[in-house]
């Protein structure tokens, strides 16, 4: 009798979660700030997703550029290496993981591919748009 693997998911702690931080510009939809490096916590997240909805690209985390949008959720538009200055288009959604929050809020993280599809957009949406008082809930 063969034994079947157990798939691991990966336990994403977000205590100190920056994708869950308000922005603070008045423009929403806008970039909140020019493109950094992803986070660790930030890279844990995309991982899981992109393993999820079976991205097909590979080394992207070592190239995979940031930058904060001003939608008062979290949001984060990704920019893959040799995409920076190219005019890119919401493709679809290839993966989303829903949860609570030490709040009780209902949380939905998606990531979305571009119309070429590469890494997009890293979509953060919070049941109500209010600060979160307390942090260190894992899904």
């Amino acid at each position: 009798m063969e034994e079947k693997k157990k798939e691991k998911k990966p336990t994403i702690i977000y205590h100190n979660y920056p994708l869950l931080a308000l922005a603070n510009s008045p423009e929403q939809g806008e970039l909140m700030q020019s493109s950094r490096h992803p986070s660790k916590e930030e890279l844990l997240i995309i991982s899981y997703l992109s393993a999820k909805g079976n991205y097909p690209h590979s080394g992207w985390q070592d190239s995979l550029e940031v930058a904060e949008m001003t939608d008062g959720m979290g949001s984060l538009l990704l920019i893959p290496k040799g995409q920076k200055n190219q005019n890119r288009l919401f493709g679809k959604e290839i993966s989303e993981v829903q949860f609570h929050d030490a709040d009780g809020m209902l949380v939905s993280v998606s990531l979305n591919i571009d119309q070429n599809g590469f890494l997009f957009e890293l979509d953060v949406w919070r049941e109500r748009e209010a600060p979160q008082r307390e942090k260190g809930h894992a899904f």
